[in-house]
């Protein structure tokens, strides 16, 4: 296990990943930032893991729709439609 620095958060993302380069399970992941200890609690952790898990799953899922538009061209962007909505996504809405 690589040593981690205090307080860098790039190494505690660098830790989702294993030595093979396969993702952790949160357990997995909360040993291996285990050393950071009282710095930043389990609840960020957890945060952080969902958050870069998920950036990953979405990333992916992007590609696949490149990836098929031309077959599948059934994406469009769409605004809830609400007074909350912003102009610059107004403009967006039905694309």
């Amino acid at each position: 296990m690589q040593r981690l620095k205090r307080g860098n958060s790039k190494d505690i993302e660098a830790q989702i990943v294993d030595e093979l380069g396969d993702k952790r399970t949160f357990k997995e992941f909360l040993k291996a930032v285990d050393p950071i200890g009282n710095l930043y609690n389990k609840t960020w952790l957890e945060t952080e893991y969902n958050l870069s898990v998920s950036n990953s799953q979405n990333a992916s899922q992007w590609d696949s729709f490149e990836r098929d538009k031309k077959v599948l061209p059934f994406l469009k962007y769409q605004t809830v439609g609400d007074a909350r909505v912003r102009d610059s996504h107004k403009r967006l809405d039905g694309i």
